[in-house]
């Protein structure tokens, strides 16, 4: 920069900058925030169930069964995402629509 313009240019193109990285670095922290937090009550239940087993003398080849169902299948137990569920689909044209189904 060799006049003022010049100069204030770059301040506001490096400001714009630093705004637009430190949105990104903000919104990647709330994301892994919100995973992390997930994780953890995921632990702390399997955790509990643990405790549970072992206060009941359970088996440990039946609890090892349990706690493998829970960490495993369970995910594929989960109801399936309706189409009634996502509004984005209700706007596709019936051509579209009928493909889908």
């Amino acid at each position: 920069p060799v006049n003022t313009k010049e100069r204030a240019f770059t301040v506001v193109v490096d400001l714009l900058g630093l705004l637009a990285f430190s949105t990104f670095v903000s919104a990647i922290t709330t994301r892994m925030t919100q995973l992390m937090s997930f994780n953890k009550q995921r632990t702390q239940q399997i955790q509990t169930l643990r405790d549970y087993l072992h206060e009941n003398h359970v088996s440990l080849e039946v609890s090892f069964r349990i706690i493998n169902f829970v960490r495993t299948d369970m995910a594929s137990l989960r109801p399936r995402t309706s189409v009634q569920g996502i509004d984005l689909l209700r706007d596709l044209p019936d051509a579209l629509r009928r493909e889908l189904d």
